[in-house]
């Protein structure tokens, strides 16, 4: 049960820090996509 209770505990870690840097990526390529397209205009 403890076992199990830290796995849980983990994972939402895990997940707490996987996914600012998810968006983080996410907005790094919309700003290098903005800037090609503003460079080609």
């Amino acid at each position: 049960m403890i076992c199990k209770n830290s796995h849980i505990i983990l994972e939402t870690n895990l997940s707490f820090v996987v996914v600012p840097t998810f968006k983080e990526s996410i907005y790094k390529v919309q700003i290098s996509t903005f800037f090609r397209i503003i460079s080609i205009l």
